[in-house]
């Protein structure tokens, strides 16, 4: 072990360090708090890169399910641990599908993607968790630079980026789910058969390579879902939305097809070097879906202004080149913006993950949506979901209160998420302002409201109190 580790910093190694909760906070440490062996996950790896030992230990960030370590050796060589927190859905798959989806990343599209050099699925081993440790990312942090760069660079940036979502196309496969190494073999895989214009010996080597097998995405396993206790007014919406989804899918072939994609391609994801992206990280969760619901824009090229559909009349008659490029340019991209952002028939699909959660006026509206707008989805067949009157005005008393909630969290998104977190730089400024809507609410309100609005915030007079 480092001796420059100390019994102190081990226990801030196994404990969530990168910010607060307002309320629960307990029970959301508790679910991030992972014992495991710092000795040994030392061990393991200075062995994966040769060297005698590991001389330098450092927590670089932790997100809602991993922490993540930079480790330097004796020699120099620097590599990273990932270590899976207790609150992933199921650390065993998600650990295994991670690094079979970077392999093939890596190895089969030739993306940019750190090496895995040593990992474990199984937590009966010497660090006493389920393991990741690979390549330290080459280049830079792109969010660490994106507001200094050059247009010129920035735009060959996004040209690599589009590169890199041609290459996830490039292969597609016959079923869904996640991908596994093949020799796991464990319940529930099948052969990854294998749809592309590649070589025979490509595709042959991925359908011996891998397999296709239950998802290990964090939505699908998160809390009580993995005992699937569903009360009866989601089921009623969950039948509904059976009886209408193979009429929402899109008629495209290719755009159902399944295909392997990184769903957060954000500039934190993102490292880059001499003008080119070097780097891709954070492939947990990714797996192969269908395209119409995998592609989605990627944040780094977010856009917020005028969109133009078709060609404008003047079009023609403009004599500058380059203008008239860049015109028509706009028009595709932008078609392609809104075929990604506003198609209708994929609401309900994005809305059903968030049911959860008690979430359900999104995934309804979605499917009022499609019973008002049936005749344009599908012509000329009766809609099989019928949404009685009565429903229909609930649902719009409920969505009143929903918008105003939305808009209130949107409001305060900069200072608190929807689960109470907030860093520990405005730990302070935000139990004072639930402490001052806590205030104000007992100002307003009467009798049972009152009382139960009371108790819902009692958190926040205590809070405060206690900081004084």
């Amino acid at each position: 072990m480092s001796s420059l580790v100390t019994p102190d910093a081990q226990h801030e190694f196994f404990r969530y360090t990168s910010g607060r909760w307002l309320w629960d906070e307990e029970a959301q440490l508790r679910e991030r708090y992972r014992l495991f062996n710092v000795q040994e996950l030392q061990a393991a790896a200075a062995k994966s890169v040769g060297a005698e030992k590991c001389v330098d230990m450092i927590k670089l960030a932790e997100g809602g399910f991993n922490k993540v370590f930079r480790l330097v050796m004796a020699n120099g060589k620097a590599v990273i641990a990932l270590i899976p927190n207790s609150n992933t859905g199921s650390p065993r798959w998600t650990t295994a599908s991670e690094v079979a989806t970077m392999d093939f990343a890596l190895s089969i599209l030739g993306l940019p993607v750190p090496k895995v050099l040593a990992w474990s699925m199984d937590a009966d081993n010497p660090v006493q968790s389920e393991y990741i440790i690979m390549e330290e990312a080459a280049g830079v942090q792109l969010s660490q630079v994106w507001d200094t760069l050059p247009l010129k660079t920035k735009l060959e940036i996004v040209k690599d980026l589009v590169n890199t979502e041609k290459k996830l196309l490039s292969i597609s496969f016959t079923r869904y789910g996640s991908l596994y190494f093949a020799h796991q073999g464990f319940s529930g895989c099948v052969k990854a058969q294998v749809v592309s214009d590649s070589s025979a010996s490509l595709i042959a080597e991925i359908e011996s390579r891998y397999v296709i097998g239950p998802t290990a995405d964090g939505d699908f396993w998160a809390g009580e879902r993995k005992n699937m206790t569903i009360d009866q007014a989601h089921l009623t919406l969950y039948d509904k939305f059976d009886r209408v989804a193979e009429y929402l899918l899109p008629n495209d072939g290719s755009l159902v097809r399944s295909t392997a994609w990184h769903w957060d391609t954000h500039a934190s994801n993102l490292f880059v070097e001499n003008s080119k992206i070097s780097s891709i990280i954070d492939w947990q969760d990714s797996w192969a879906g269908p395209l119409f619901l995998q592609a989605r824009q990627p944040q780094l090229v977010d856009y917020d202004g005028d969109i133009l559909l078709r060609l404008p009349p003047h079009y023609d008659t403009l004599e500058d080149q380059d203008e008239k490029s860049r015109v028509r340019s706009q028009v595709e991209i932008d078609s392609a913006l809104v075929i990604r952002t506003q198609y209708e028939e994929r609401k309900p699909f994005a809305a059903r993950a968030n049911t959860w959660d008690g979430d359900i006026v999104p995934f309804r509206e979605s499917l009022i949506r499609i019973q008002r707008n049936w005749d344009y989805i599908c012509p000329g067949r009766p809609c099989p979901i019928e949404f009685t009157k009565g429903e229909i005005e609930t649902h719009f008393r409920e969505t009143d209160g929903w918008n105003e909630n939305a808009d209130f969290w949107a409001s305060i998104s900069s200072l608190v998420q929807r689960d109470g977190w907030t860093s520990h730089e405005t730990y302070g400024d935000a139990v004072k302002l639930f402490a001052q809507l806590r205030a104000a609410g007992l100002r307003q309100l009467e009798g049972e409201e009152r009382a139960k609005f009371e108790r819902e915030t009692r958190w926040a007079d205590k809070t405060v109190r206690r900081n004084e």
